[in-house]
């Protein structure tokens, strides 16, 4: 429940008329600036007042440091003691503006004020305050500012520079970590080391470039590797840094459905902890490109209105298998976002509960200098290349994401070559295929679904559709003709006629001869 501000103390000092300061009689009531701008609070006319709806909003929005997104129209008032923005709900703002009216009433001597604080006519002037409130642009989305717990950082020059909140400034939240100079994090980085090796720099740079909101890069980082590697302990480190006001569920199950992105409004970054290896084939997994590629977009909330949004958030999707990509045929799409990070279980570390808790809070400022060091190294990198630069292995390990991604597509093209004569049956192909994922170490495909990609795949590729004339055994079953395995580890047995006798090849003339 959102707190009262201290002119509401005020209020009830006034309102309980004990010891409000009293004017001489006669002296007149000096004019607020909003009546000056818009015309007195209370007009009077052949006898009959009447309230300035616009003078009065004005002056409420003045008194209590009121403001309305301009989106949303989600009501916000200053908070003076922390120097930052707070919600408050509708009934709060309707008791304020009651309790304001009572007081004017009594300090002017216009009873009318008293007389129209009716729920009807407190909603009218609070739908007039929105349209003449609107909220300034948030300053954290503005600039390379981070609201710390002491200070506002400044990140915009190559070294950072602290200063203090000012009054122009709007903040919603603060990231629960305080600067402090030369703060160090060796366990942390150990961690990182530990599980990443040479990869923990890039690591760096690619979560130190989301401290800002905005994803110029538009790129997409998976957290995968086995249980105990650290890695839910990482991510755990930085939701505690980024603050939870920043960060959003991302659940691509439900993104192609009409609501799912209302509840993205006002975050920067979406994560996806302890997902499964298939979070990127699910049905809206390919808005993945839209929320991260600067497109823009349509926020609907449910039972109420529609918001536009632009997709510029940061991804971070964690998972204990190599996840599989649903490429929907623009492999090169995905290419460009997907930033693979895989955690090798360390020898040396031990999985501890809340250790995440115990990082932040011994070593909450070291990382953060630690985020911001990556944050200088991706700014540089993006000025200078507009992109992040992969070193040889970063690059081999996107590359195989994807192809394990079109494991069926890569098993058809290097262990299946067209031949006249020769013929291979279903279930050879997938203990072939089977092998070749064994050897790849990627995770394959359920019977029932390669079958149905086979299919395709072999058409598009040899131009050849599957029957069921493929002797084995003395028996037809099903396969496809025109084609034979490549590598002799997957060769099959020699076909045999109806006999039982096994031909020495299969060439077409045996074949028909049989």
């Amino acid at each position: 429940m959102s707190t009262l501000p201290e002119q509401t103390i005020e209020l009830e000092e006034v309102s309980s008329g004990s010891e409000t300061p009293q004017k001489p009689e006669g002296t007149p009531q000096a004019k607020h600036p909003r009546e000056e701008q818009h015309g007195d609070l209370v007009e009077t006319e052949e006898s009959k007042a009447t309230i300035n709806m616009v003078t009065l909003a004005g002056m409420f929005l003045d008194e209590y440091k009121v403001r309305f997104g301009e989106s949303d129209g989600q009501p916000f008032c200053y908070d003076c003691s922390s120097r930052l923005w707070r919600k408050v709900g509708l009934p709060t703002l309707k008791k304020w503006l009651s309790d304001y009216m009572i007081r004017l009433a009594l300090e002017r001597k216009q009873p009318i004020l008293r007389q129209r604080c009716k729920p009807a006519f407190l909603k009218n002037v609070l739908e007039m305050a929105a349209s003449y409130g609107p909220l300034p642009e948030l300053t954290w989305r503005t600039g390379e500012l981070l609201p710390l717990e002491n200070v506002v950082l400044d990140l915009s020059d190559e070294s950072p520079a602290a200063r203090d909140y000012g009054e122009e400034d709007v903040f919603l939240f603060k990231m629960p970590v305080v600067w402090q100079v030369g703060a160090q994090c060796p366990k942390f980085e150990e961690l990182i080391k530990s599980a990443l090796g040479d990869d923990s720099e890039f690591f760096q740079t690619v979560v130190g470039s989301m401290l800002v909101p905005g994803n110029p890069a538009q790129v997409i980082a998976l957290i995968y590797g086995e249980g105990g590697s650290g890695k839910s302990t990482v991510l755990l480190v930085l939701e505690h840094l980024f603050s939870h006001e920043r960060m959003a569920d991302l659940r691509t199950q439900h993104l192609h459905g009409r609501f799912e992105t209302h509840f993205m409004m006002g975050a920067d970054a979406l994560v996806a902890k302890d997902a499964p290896s298939s979070v990127l084939k699910a049905a809206g997994a390919g808005m993945l490109k839209s929320l991260t590629g600067g497109d823009e977009m349509c926020a609907e909330q449910k039972f109420g209105p529609k918001h536009r949004m632009k997709g510029t958030f940061n991804v971070i999707i964690s998972s204990n298998a190599k996840p599989v990509i649903g490429l929907d045929e623009d492999a090169e799409a995905w290419q460009r976002r997907i930033l693979p990070f895989e955690f090798k279980k360390s020898a040396g570390f031990q999985p501890i509960i809340g250790y995440d808790k115990i990082l932040f809070e011994s070593e909450g400022p070291g990382i953060l200098r630690w985020m911001i060091g990556g944050y200088i190294k991706a700014k540089a990198m993006l000025k200078k290349h507009g992109r992040f630069v992969f070193s040889p292995a970063q690059k081999a390990r996107i590359e195989d994401l994807i192809a394990a991604s079109q494991s069926v597509e890569h098993f058809v093209k290097t262990r299946v070559q067209s031949r006249a004569g020769e013929d291979v049956g279903c279930d050879e192909c997938f203990k072939g295929y089977l092998d070749f994922c064994k050897a790849k170490k990627w995770k394959p495909l359920s019977k029932k679904k390669f079958f149905g990609e086979l299919c395709d795949q072999m058409g598009l590729i040899h131009g050849t559709v599957r029957h069921n004339g493929v002797l084995r055994n003395g028996k037809s079953v099903r396969g496809y003709a025109g084609v034979q395995f490549i590598d002799a580890a997957v060769a099959i047995t020699a076909p045999e006629t109806a006999s039982g006798k096994k031909l020495p090849t299969k060439d077409a003339e045996q074949r028909k001869a049989a």
